[in-house]
Formats: C-alpha cells, structure tokens, sequence
C-alpha cells in the first residue's frame, strides 16, 4: 500500500485539533445541539487526550457558576456522551488523569 494514501496518527491529531474549537463552541449552540455533541464523541473516541481535559475544566468552572445554567446543561450532556471515555482513558494514557474525576463529578 502507498504511504501517502494512509492516514498516520499525525493527521488524526491535526484532524482532532483543527475541529477542536469548533465543537467546543458548537455545543452550547442552541440549534443542532445534537449533532455538536455526537461530533464531540467521535473526537473524543479519535484523541481522548486532547478532547477531555478541557472539557472537564469547562466541567468544574460551570458548576461553580450561577450566571450562566445552560452551559452546565450543555456540558453535562457531552459528559454524559463521553463517560465511557472518561471512566476508561488512563488504561492507555496516563499522563492524564481524567478517572480521577469521575467520583467528583458524581
């Protein structure tokens, strides 16, 4: 098989960040929140190292937040989605630990 015809882990992490900040944005959208929140799962299944430390930053500052409760909805609801990714990351990454929250933020 041609080299340049294959995707190498390189392109999947430019791929990962280049939409990174879309989704982020996307899903505190009003419309088509859904969709925002599938494309933040399929991210997160691609590069859970890059997808799920911010987002639980965006976790704990949304819930010490009163101002603002449809950001914590919003955000609960990609939780949600990606728990399974939160709950089983540190078996291949261990720089990072997002299981040390899980308990938290029940």
């Amino acid at each position: 098989m041609n080299s340049a015809n294959t995707i190498n882990d390189q392109d999947i992490t430019e791929f990962v960040e280049a939409l990174k900040g879309v989704v982020f944005t996307a899903i505190f959208s009003k419309s088509n929140h859904a969709d925002a929140k599938r494309a933040f799962q399929y991210l997160t299944f691609l590069r859970g190292e890059i997808m799920l430390p911010p987002l639980i930053d965006m976790i704990y500052v949304s819930l010490e937040s009163l101002t603002e409760p449809h950001r914590y909805t919003s955000i609960l609801s990609v939780l949600v989605s990606v728990s399974r990714e939160l709950a089983t990351f540190n078996r291949f990454h261990k720089e990072t630990q997002t299981q040390m929250h899980v308990i938290q933020l029940m």
